[in-house]
């Protein structure tokens, strides 16, 4: 079978079966559709998430205008700001530049998030030896000190915010073939 471009079908397709599988407790886009115009892929994702599942969904933008988007299809689909509030589906997963990096964009969407008291994935990109230090232990400082920072700032905009943060990600790289170790399988 040929290869083909990815497409916003394929989006509704992976939804659908996530929404159907007990094992799995909440849905996030597979696919980066190729047939929606690329600057707001991402809105065209949750849409599509929001009509094909009942489950709680991660979503992930690659800009500030994205969140804010996604934010405001919860909230109409909730039936307003306090009800999405009151029962928050959906969360923002926020991927700043590494530990010790972050981004413009990954600071407005956690202001954004935590001033709305809605909860967030804060999940520094760390790649060992690439934007963090190449040993396990010093990836892990680096990654720690990322969480800390983005629970900090979390709970200075708004004292009890929901956020998580994850036990590790990422880790050394190979050097040579630049592909994080998680990935491979033999690894």
């Amino acid at each position: 079978r040929a290869r083909r471009e990815p497409s916003l079908k394929d989006v509704i397709d992976a939804a659908r079966v996530m929404d159907a599988l007990g094992e799995i407790d909440f849905v996030m886009s597979l696919i980066l559709p190729k047939d929606v115009h690329q600057s707001i892929y991402d809105r065209y994702q949750m849409e599509v998430m929001l009509n094909n599942t009942t489950k709680s969904i991660v979503f992930v933008s690659p800009d500030f205008q994205g969140c804010k988007a996604a934010v405001e299809m919860c909230e109409a689909v909730a039936g307003g700001v306090e009800e999405f509030k009151k029962h928050p589906f959906a969360i923002c997963y926020i991927n700043p530049t590494s530990g010790m990096v972050i981004n413009e964009e990954a600071l407005q969407k956690s202001i954004y998030i935590a001033e709305k008291g809605l909860p967030q994935l804060w999940i520094p990109l760390n790649a060992g030896g690439v934007n963090s230090p190449a040993t396990t232990a010093g990836c892990m400082a680096s990654m720690n000190a990322g969480m800390m920072l983005g629970v900090i700032l979390s709970q200075l905009i708004n004292p009890g915010a929901p956020i998580a943060a994850p036990g590790w990600n990422g880790g050394p790289y190979n050097l040579q073939t630049m592909v994080g170790t998680y990935v491979l399988a033999d690894e």
